[in-house]
């Protein structure tokens, strides 16, 4: 198991990890906390090939933080495809990604 942590200001992009050989990675948790409404999207190879692997995910302002636990095959990759997010959160915001590269 492995963490990605990111801290944003405004509204990001970016890959969480690049797989090698016949890995996949699969997303156990995904937690955001935020200071503003907004939408979080897992992808596939971000960039010009990618592929959605969550529908938008909504974050809130109010409340507790996002806190989504995944114990089976989904989301994940496919075999040598990067993980990655976007968020469309105008504010300070926080994510944080538990993941694994599996066969």
């Amino acid at each position: 198991m492995a963490i990605y942590f990111a801290d944003h200001a405004a509204p990001s992009a970016g890959t969480v990890v690049m797989p090698t050989g016949d890995t996949r990675v699969r997303v156990r948790r995904l937690l955001v906390t935020t200071a503003a409404n907004g939408v979080v999207r897992l992808k596939q190879n971000p960039g010009p090939q990618e592929v959605l692997l969550t529908p938008s995910l909504q974050a809130r302002a109010a409340g507790p933080p996002m806190d989504l636990s995944f114990t089976r095959e989904y989301p994940q990759t496919e075999v040598e495809a990067s993980l990655g997010y976007v968020t469309e959160i105008d504010g300070p915001h926080s994510i944080w990604i538990e993941y694994e590269l599996v066969r």
